[in-house]
């Protein structure tokens, strides 16, 4: 099986291949609204 996944900054987008149809997937990067990591040393946004 190959699943292709870009985890783009806004939404975590999947493709796979199942049964011989191409199946796709989307999920959102965080669960609460408006939440951010601190990344290089800075403070959460």
């Amino acid at each position: 099986m190959k699943i292709c996944i870009d985890d783009g900054s806004t939404n975590i987008k999947l493709a796979w291949t199942e049964n011989g149809e191409r199946r796709n997937a989307i999920s959102p990067n965080s669960f609460k609204s408006e939440w951010s990591a601190p990344f290089g040393g800075t403070q959460p946004a």
